[in-house]
């Protein structure tokens, strides 16, 4: 799906209906599944009820610190930055991490609170495409310079490496 372009106020307009509709769904689900379990299709309730759990309210991700250097990741890139993160703010390194949780449905409006103030965002990803950093510039509006930092196939990210990268683009 791509993402709508800014025209003032109707872009809010536009996620504000979005989300009404995401809350909408997410109650005709359970409905769907009350009524599925009525009729005894117990497997086919089960599937409504996981989809009308999928909003993570404020869970949606992991946030930690201030600045205006960003760190954006998810899944099980999470370890490696949160302490390549923790080494970078003890050299004084003022950054954010936010780890999304959720990935769909997109969360535009807490994404961009999470990164209100930021101006420059490095997305860390085990991708050789940059999927992620994709994904994230179709689904949301990021501001500033936006860096992806991915790496192929089965070894993962060393916290040492992205350290490395954090000094480095704190001091740019």
């Amino acid at each position: 799906m791509k993402k709508p372009r800014k025209r003032g106020g109707a872009y809010a307009d536009f996620m504000a209906q979005a989300y009404t509709m995401e809350t909408e769904a997410s109650q005709r689900y359970t409905e769907f599944a009350e009524q599925m379990e009525v009729h005894n299709n117990l497997e086919v309730a089960q599937l409504f009820r996981k989809l009308a759990a999928l909003d993570c309210g404020e869970r949606w991700a992991t946030t930690e610190g201030d600045g205006e250097l960003a760190v954006l990741t998810w899944g099980s890139c999470t370890g490696p930055v949160r302490e390549a993160f923790e080494r970078a703010r003890a050299d004084g390194v003022k950054a954010r991490l936010v780890s999304l949780r959720l990935l769909a449905p997109a969360q535009p409006a807490r994404l961009k609170e999470a990164l209100r103030g930021v101006k420059r965002t490095l997305v860390v990803e085990q991708s050789f495409s940059g999927q992620f950093h994709r994904y994230l510039r179709a689904e949301y509006d990021l501001q500033g310079e936006v860096h992806s930092l991915r790496r192929p196939g089965p070894l993962p990210f060393n916290p040492g490496e992205i350290h490395r990268k954090l000094l480095e683009w704190s001091r740019a």
